[in-house]
């Protein structure tokens, strides 16, 4: 699985400059397992904030305070990247 660019809608301010776009790879069984599922399933998908903001940070490489200043249609964009991580094919058993 191939990693994911995010442009930024609006940039934001890290430690070392301004931030325009946020690559994030795709996550490890170690990734989730530490930072908490992304989302919830009953009857409808409802998103997991917290553990989406831990593993935006963790799969972008930055600090949790970048992604505290992200626009929400930005924390959006990346909470559904994220999701998109989770739902690849399931591989058949042999």
């Amino acid at each position: 699985m191939d990693a994911v660019t995010l442009t930024l809608s609006a940039p934001v301010q890290g430690p070392e400059g301004e931030i325009r776009e946020l690559t994030l790879r795709p996550p490890t069984g170690k990734d989730l397992r530490e930072c908490g599922a992304p989302y919830r399933v009953g009857e409808s998908v409802d998103f997991n904030t917290d553990a989406c903001a831990k593993l935006l940070a963790r799969l972008a490489g930055v600090l949790p305070v970048v992604v505290d200043r992200l626009a929400g249609a930005d924390f959006n964009a990346g909470c559904l990247a994220i999701l998109g991580f989770m739902t690849a094919p399931t591989p058949s058993a042999s």
